[in-house]
């Protein structure tokens, strides 16, 4: 990952559990790039990705960054589902859906140490491994904000779409220009613009 927190702490069932319903709150604006039909069947795509994760949602690969105290990234998959029933250590965590021997959905968990953030990412790809969307959602208690994001790729890597929203934590709430955002500070991910680009990616194989 681009910013690994290199001190365990617990990272509790709830917190792995939200990460199977991760969904962006309020209007999405699509801005038109001159690619609308590439566009409609990207969100298409993404759709049975969604569909196919619901209907499979036990198969699901687990997986956590356990890192040691020489601070080194240390992805390990849990080898059963029964474990979002106990803590694990680890503040990176994430839970992988493969079609067909392709991974089509990567949905991290993210948080600090002090627990002051957390940060849901779902990765979409296509069959061929190439990027299709992240959808983001980053709960702060800087600034007291949710920020939602999503972002549609082609199939050569550019960005086709862009979106972001801010809400007051814990309502529906929109923030409109800087209201409640001064204190807000933001936590970017890294994009993987392939499946094999995944920290965790030779697990799954």
């Amino acid at each position: 990952m681009a910013k690994t927190f290199r001190a365990p702490r617990l990272l509790t069932s709830a917190c792995l559990t939200a990460a199977f319903a991760v969904a962006a709150s309020g209007q999405s604006k699509f801005v038109s790039s001159g690619k609308s039909s590439e566009q409609a069947a990207l969100k298409s795509y993404v759709a049975r990705v969604d569909a196919y994760v619901t209907a499979h949602a036990r198969d699901a690969h687990l997986l956590a960054n356990v890192a040691g105290k020489d601070g080194q990234d240390n992805w390990q998959e849990l080898k059963s589902l029964d474990v979002l029933l106990k803590p694990t250590q680890a503040n990176e965590s994430a839970l992988a859906w493969l079609r067909r021997g392709h991974v089509v959905l990567a949905r991290f968990t993210l948080q600090s140490d002090s627990g002051d953030w957390v940060h849901y990412v779902d990765y979409y790809f296509r069959n061929d491994g190439t990027l299709a969307k992240v959808e983001t959602r980053l709960n702060t208690f800087y600034g007291h904000v949710t920020a939602v994001r999503e972002k549609f790729y082609g199939e050569r890597g550019e960005m086709l779409q862009s979106d972001e929203h801010f809400y007051r934590l814990g309502t529906k709430h929109r923030l409109r220009s800087k209201d409640g955002k001064e204190k807000f500070i933001d936590e970017p991910v890294p994009v993987y613009k392939t499946a094999r680009e995944l920290p965790f990616y030779r697990l799954l194989k």
